[in-house]
C-alpha cells in the first residue's frame, strides 16, 4: 500500500509542511559543532552526481551520506517533529530520505510529497506496535525514524512492493540506537547513522538485494526483538495516523514539555502580571505526577530536560520563542528568580487524551490566579496545525544561514508548491551556503 497509495490533500499538506520544518530545523542545527564535524566528514568523499549537503559550500556527496548529514543537522536543534506518542522524529528522517533520493533520481516535487507521507506513516505504524517496548528496553526511537528513510527513499526510487519489503527488512537489521544517548550528542549522531542505514536500504533494494522471510514479524524477527506483543497496523485500514500524532515543533526542546509551555503562555498571558509579581506556578498532568522540581538551571543542557525551566521561562518571558533555549535566556534573573516557584502535582491526571497533556496554575502576589488547560499543543495536527505557524518557524531559523530573504522566500514559496516542480534540485540548489560563510 505505501509503495503505490496517494496522499489525500490534508496529508499532502502537513508532509510540504514537515518538509519546510525539517529545511528550517536543519538551518538552526547547522550551526553546532557536531554537525560541522558530521559535514566535513561526509563532504571528504564528493561524488559526481549525488545529492546536496543543505546550507554547505560543499559538492554533491552520496545519498546515504547526504541524508545522513541533513537529519543529523535537524534532529541536533531539537527544533524539528516529534510523533506525539513517542517522539520519533519521523518526518526528518522521510524528508531528509526522500529529497536525497529525489535529487539523485531527479524524482518530482509530487513523488517527495507522496513519499514523505509515506515514510512518515510507515514508522508511525510499526511505533504503534512497538514504541513502547522498544523505549522500555533501553532503545532509542531513532530506530523507527530510519524505517521512514528507508519507505521514503524507497518510494521515491520507484520500488515494486517486493523492493520496498526488502529496504524494510534491511532497515531493521542494520538501524540502531541508545536511549541513553537522549542527553549527549549522541543523539543526534545516531539519528543521523539510523537515517543513512535507511536510506542505504532502500538504494540496496531497487538495486537488487532481496531478503526472504519476515524479518518484521517473524521468530526472531523486529518486532520479537524489541518485545512487541502484537502485529503491525494494518497500512489499509482506517485513517492516516500521521493525522492524528504529528507535533510540528513551533518552540525548540522536548515535545512532552510541549503542553506545559502551551498552558504556561496561555496563562501567564492572561494574569497578565510582571515576573517579579507571580507567586506560585503549579503544574498538573500525568507526565509530571513525579517530577521533582528543579529550584536552579546553569546551562542550556540542563535547561533542555527541565520541565521547571519550561515552566518558568515561559511565565516569566509569557512566551517561549526560538530563543527561549539559550545562555542568556537560562542566566536571565526573572527565569531564575521563578524556578523554584515552579511545583508539580498528579491531580486530575487521568482524563487527558494526550499522555503528556498538562494544567498550569499561575498566581500572582497581588491576588489572582489563570489556569489553562492544553491536551494537545499548538503546532499539533490534532489542533489544525496550519502554514502561517509553519512559515514564522521557518523564518526565523533561517535567518542566520547567510542567504538572502529573496532566497529563502524563494525557497518557501517552492516548498508550498512542491507538487508542482519538476525535480528536487529545483528546491534544494539556492540552499547552499555562500562562500566566506561557515558551514
Amino acid at each position: 500500500m505505501l509503495a503505490e497509495v496517494s496522499p489525500p490533500p490534508r496529508v499532502a499538506e502537513l508532509s510540504k509542511m514537515l518538509v519546510a520544518s525539517t529545511l528550517a530545523s536543519a538551518a538552526a542545527g547547522g550551526r553546532d559543532s557536531l554537525v560541522t564535524h558530521v559535514r566535513r566528514l561526509v563532504e571528504a568523499t564528493p561524488v559526481e552526481r549525488g545529492a546536496t549537503v543543505w546550507f554547505s559550500r560543499g559538492g554533491p556527496v552520496s545519498v546515504p551520506e547526504a541524508a545522513r548529514a541533513n537529519s543529523t543537522s535537524s534532529d541536533h536543534a531539537a527544533a524539528d517533529d516529534s510523533d506525539l506518542r513517542l517522539g520519533t522524529h519521523a518526518g526528518t528522517a522521510a524528508v531528509a530520505g526522500a529529497l536525497a533520493a529525489a535529487e539523485w533520481s531527479s524524482a518530482s516535487g509530487a513523488e517527495v510529497v507522496a513519499a514523505v507521507a509515506a515514510g512518515y506513516e510507515a514508522a508511525a505504524r510499526l511505533g504503534s506496535s512497538v514504541g513502547g517496548e522498544l523505549e522500555a528496553k533501553g532503545f532509542h526511537v531513532c530506530i523507527l525514524a530510519a524505517f521512514a528513510a528507508a519507505v521514503a527513499a524507497a518510494r521515491v526510487l520507484g520500488s515494486t512492493c517486493e523492493q520496498l519489503e526488502s529496504a524494510v527488512s534491511l532497515t531493521a537489521g542494520t538501524a540502531a540506537g541508545l536511549r541513553i544517548g537522549s542527553r549527549s550528542d549522541l543523539r543526534s549522531y545516531q539519528a543521523g547513522a539510523a537515517v543513512h542505514a535507511g536510506v542505504a536500504a532502500a538504494l540496496a533494494a531497487v538495486s537488487g538485494v532481496r531478503v526472504e522471510g519476515d524479518v518484521l514479524g517473524g521468530p526472531g524477527g523486529f518486532l520479537e526483538a524489541y518485545g512487541a506483543d502484537g502485529e503491525i497496523d494494518d497500512a489499509r485500514a482506517g485513517g492516516w495516523v500521521l493525522e492524528e500524532v504529528l507535533l510540528v515543533k513551533l518552540w525548540p526542546g522536548a515535545y512532552m514539555f510541549s503542553a506545559v509551555v502551551d498552558a504556561a503562555v496561555s496563562a501567564a498571558r492572561a494574569l497578565a502580571a510582571d515576573a517579579d509579581e507571580i507567586s506560585s506556578i503549579v503544574v498538573s498532568g500525568p507526565a509530571v505526577r513525579d517530577v521533582r522540581p528543579v529550584t536552579a538551571v546553569a546551562t542550556v543542557t540542563e535547561a533542555l530536560v527541565s520541565v521547571s525551566y519550561y515552566a518558568a521561562a515561559a511565565v516569566a518571558k509569557r512566551a517561549f520563542s526560538w530563543s527561549a533555549l539559550s545562555e542568556e535566556m537560562v542566566r536571565d534573573p526573572s527565569v531564575q528568580r521563578l524556578l523554584p516557584l515552579v511545583v508539580f502535582t498528579g491531580a486530575g491526571d487521568d482524563d487527558y487524551r494526550w499522555r503528556f497533556g498538562a494544567t498550569v496554575t499561575v498566581t500572582s502576589s497581588r491576588g489572582g490566579s489563570e489556569t489553562r488547560r492544553v491536551d494537545f499543543p499548538a503546532g499539533s495536527a490534532v489542533r489544525g496545525l496550519g502554514w502561517a505557524e509553519v512559515d514564522a518557524k521557518f523564518r526565523a531559523l533561517t535567518a542566520g544561514v547567510g542567504l538572502s530573504s529573496g532566497v529563502l522566500e524563494q525557497t518557501l514559496d517552492r516548498v508550498h508548491r512542491l507538487e508542482e516542480l519538476s525535480g528536487a534540485a529545483a528546491l534544494l540548489e539556492p540552499l547552499r551556503a555562500p562562500a566566506g560563510r561557515p558551514r
